[in-house]
């Protein structure tokens, strides 16, 4: 299965989802963080260039954000929309479940991806040959995940004070 982020780069399948998911909501959910989040889940979703059909979830959160502002503490009312497009039908997994996976990418995203950039020099291609590229890639993911798993899981508590993170000073 596949979920992506419906933005302007299908811009016919988001307008006919933004035109039909426009009554009431089916969920409102209020999470544990305070947010307020409304769903709208419907499955048929073509387009031209797309013949499968496909599942398209709307949400809205709303949520109260504090921050401080020259030494003061405010408060402001935020909203966010979005629209994600997966090939996942209603019946494997619900609505609420589809939004924290689609909301649980940006994790692996930045935790993975920023670290393997800024730390592990992914940002530089050795080869532009598809293969050395895609083994490249690979290499430093296998080498990360096993690093990973020996400090969370074999390193010591003492050691693992001292080095809380795999970047060590």
């Amino acid at each position: 299965h596949l979920m992506a982020v419906l933005k302007n780069n299908q811009r016919s399948l988001l307008e006919d989802a933004k035109a039909l998911l426009k009554e009431e909501p089916e969920l409102v959910h209020i999470a544990k963080n305070g947010r307020q989040i409304r769903y709208w889940d419907k499955e048929g979703f073509t387009t031209d260039s797309i013949q499968s059909p496909l599942r398209v979830l709307r949400t809205e959160e709303t949520w109260t954000q504090r921050e401080r502002v020259a030494g003061r503490w405010i408060e402001s009312q935020r909203a966010s929309t979005w629209f994600w497009a997966t090939s996942i039908p209603q019946h494997l997994i619900r609505s609420d479940q589809l939004c924290q996976v689609g909301h649980e990418r940006w994790k692996i995203e930045n935790s993975i991806f920023n670290t393997l950039s800024q730390h592990w020099g992914l940002d530089h291609c050795f080869h532009h040959q598809s293969t050395a590229i895609l083994n490249f890639v690979l290499i430093l993911f296998i080498a990360h995940i096993l690093l990973t798993c020996f400090h969370r899981l074999n390193m010591k508590e003492a050691a693992r004070r001292i080095y809380s993170t795999l970047i060590a000073v």
